[in-house]
């Protein structure tokens, strides 16, 4: 999965190439499709129709690290038609306000109800070696600066001790009436992904 990953995407892979790797992993990910730029409108509605409504709907481009910022990502789509119609309008978009970036395709997929978000990464310190980074994520996740980090790779003991020191853990298990998040899935998923190290 690593050297198809590699083969397809070099340095900069995004998320439609990533998720064959992450899955090969054992890491979970929602129902999606991936859907070339070129492909006709009905393969897109196609895409959408093969998942359970409501969608989300995300431009595939290395050069939009961020892409709520670009206007790439659309929720709580519920109709193939809707789809469309966005997929148009962002494409437009983007071609009027970020020109140089190249878009691969879209990703259709199944939009999940979330009690939290979380980034997730792997760095290779200098000094210290491979190391894990489990942070509060979503588009604020550069303001909140929650941020735990461990040797890698680690297991689900570890992983779940690193969710302790968050300062997101009580979003998550059930503050102020929120739902309870699975940690003992996530903590396995963040040890199944530090396999990468």
């Amino acid at each position: 999965a690593i050297a198809r990953l590699l083969g397809d995407a070099g340095p900069s892979p995004d998320e439609a190439q990533c998720y064959p790797l992450l899955e090969a992993l054992g890491v979970p990910v929602a129902a999606w499709r991936f859907v070339p730029a070129d492909a006709a409108p009905t393969v897109l509605r196609e895409a959408a129709s093969a998942l359970p409504a409501p969608w989300v709907l995300k431009a595939c481009s290395a050069d939009l690290p961020h892409k709520t910022d670009a206007g790439a990502v659309a929720l709580d789509i519920h109709d193939a038609d809707e789809l469309q119609a966005i997929a148009t309008r962002m494409s437009d978009r983007m071609r009027a306000d970020r020109p140089a970036a190249r878009v691969r395709g879209w990703l259709v997929q199944q939009q999940v109800r979330a009690v939290g978000e979380l980034l997730l990464g792997l760095r290779r310190d200098p000094v210290v070696g491979p190391i894990v980074v489990v942070a509060s994520g979503g588009v604020e996740a550069e303001l909140l600066d929650d941020v735990v980090v461990a040797p890698a790779p680690l297991d689900a003991g570890r992983a779940r001790a690193m969710l302790g020191e968050l300062r997101l853990l009580p979003r998550l298990t059930g503050y102020r009436g929120h739902p309870l998040g699975d940690l003992d899935a996530l903590a396995q998923a963040i040890a199944a992904f530090s396999r990468l190290a």
